[in-house]
């Protein structure tokens, strides 16, 4: 069985690029997604410092609650993510297309609740947790894992967010339904955050529907 590469917009470079690693991992039997994260002719310095803190943080984390980090794609003006590949989407589209049991519910906020304990153990802060940075990878609520946190594009190192000149960048990340009110009032992030952010998860997987989807206090937030 060959690689599938999974993508929604992989172009040029970056695309020759993927397809060639993807070859490369094709005596594997591996599957891989690739994330474009840049199109322009010369990425900004931000860009490449967050796409290079992002390949550090992947090649760092190894647990089976998080996705697994295969590569990376650096060609002129393109850049992109390779990633395993889980093929049941992320958990926010999954709620809607499977009647999920209780029993599966119960075990992909355990895969989550997981993969938070393990980043938060290694000093780390995801930032963005929300349903649709949790990956499915199985329907079956006996498999060993049922769901994966992905996404690290705005982790941080709890020590790094604790300086003082990096407060600021720890004000105003992540989905403003799933942000914790200290974060949305500007002040700065902790673990407490993420376990907010994960109260949000837990009620939307209970309920099938995003809570407070509606209110006007998260339209110019």
């Amino acid at each position: 069985e060959g690689v599938t590469i999974a993508y929604s917009s992989v172009y040029g470079h970056t695309r020759d690029a993927a397809l060639a690693l993807a070859e490369a991992l094709e005596k594997r039997g591996q599957t891989v997604a690739v994330k474009v994260l840049n199109n322009q002719e010369r990425p900004s310095p931000t860009l490449l410092k967050d796409f290079k803190a992002e390949v550090e943080m992947g090649e760092s984390l190894r647990h089976t609650c998080i996705t697994t980090f295969v590569g990376a794609v650096h060609t002129p003006g393109s850049l992109a993510l390779v990633t395993e590949y889980c093929p049941f989407g992320n958990l926010s589209a999954a709620l809607t297309e499977h009647p999920f049991s209780l029993a599966f519910k119960l075990k992909a906020l355990l895969d989550v609740a997981c993969a938070i304990d393990y980043l938060h153990q290694s000093g780390l802060l995801h930032r963005d947790l929300k349903t649709e940075n949790v990956l499915v990878v199985s329907l079956e609520p006996l498999s060993q894992v049922v769901c994966k946190v992905a996404d690290f594009g705005t982790a941080r190192d709890v020590n790094s967010c604790a300086q003082a000149q990096e407060l600021e960048l720890t004000k105003g990340i992540g989905t403003p339904i799933f942000m914790a009110p200290e974060v949305i009032t500007g002040g700065s992030y902790a673990e407490s955050a993420d376990i907010y952010s994960f109260g949000i998860i837990m009620c939307h997987v209970a309920n099938c529907e995003v809570p407070y989807v509606n209110e006007r206090r998260f339209s110019n937030v």
